[in-house]
């Protein structure tokens, strides 16, 4: 079984450095017999990695694209977010932190810190909990109603957390003002720490 799968991303390897292969060129080129490659192409074929052209050529199908697609994507995000990140920190001279949200949960991506005499503990900030952070708000209010009721069925309701909220209705009504202002700002209960997201 490991012997197929070595083959198969042989053949993958070999298709991906080439615009298309017939069958005899993708057979020396991966040192395969071409009955054997002939079944496996066959299957990827089925399953759509790999595409049969007219002219009996082989070349990476479109379901790989897709598969690849989210990590290509993930990359990019981050570049960019990196890149915007270290930017915005150095114009508003504060630390700045860009969040997504993936299964549920907040997850930072790029942090850009500044430099300064005095240093808030960023640790103070630091809480795994979306209804208790601003970027956490934030992402709340830009998801589609199915990830918002995922997210209330894995975490229930904010109750203290935020506000007292105790219902959906509340819950909503907060977050599409925060969606309506485009930001959400915390004050710790000591006044001494402000969170701002956008």
């Amino acid at each position: 079984m490991i012997q197929v799968i070595h083959r198969v991303f042989s053949v993958l390897d070999r298709l991906g450095h080439a615009n298309a292969l017939k069958l005899k060129a993708l057979a020396e080129a991966t040192d395969i017999k071409k009955t054997t490659l002939s079944n496996i192409l066959r299957t990827l074929v089925e399953v759509g990695v790999v595409k049969k052209t007219d002219g009996r050529e082989y070349m990476l199908g479109e379901k790989l694209a897709d598969l690849a697609r989210p990590m290509f994507m993930r990359d990019t995000l981050v570049e960019v977010a990196e890149e915007h990140t270290r930017q915005l920190s150095e114009d508003i001279q504060e630390n700045v932190v860009v969040s997504i949200l993936r299964d549920g949960e907040r997850c930072s991506i790029a942090r850009a810190s500044v430099s300064r005499s005095v240093e808030v503990n960023s640790g103070i900030l630091v809480r795994p909990d979306l209804y208790e952070t601003t970027t956490g708000r934030v992402l709340l209010a830009f998801s589609d109603e199915d990830r918002l009721d995922n997210i209330i069925r894995a975490k229930g309701l904010p109750g203290k957390r935020w506000d007292g909220i105790g219902s959906g209705f509340q819950l909503r009504k907060a977050l599409r003002k925060i969606r309506g202002d485009g930001v959400a700002y915390i004050t710790s209960g000591d006044e001494e720490v402000n969170s701002l997201a956008v």
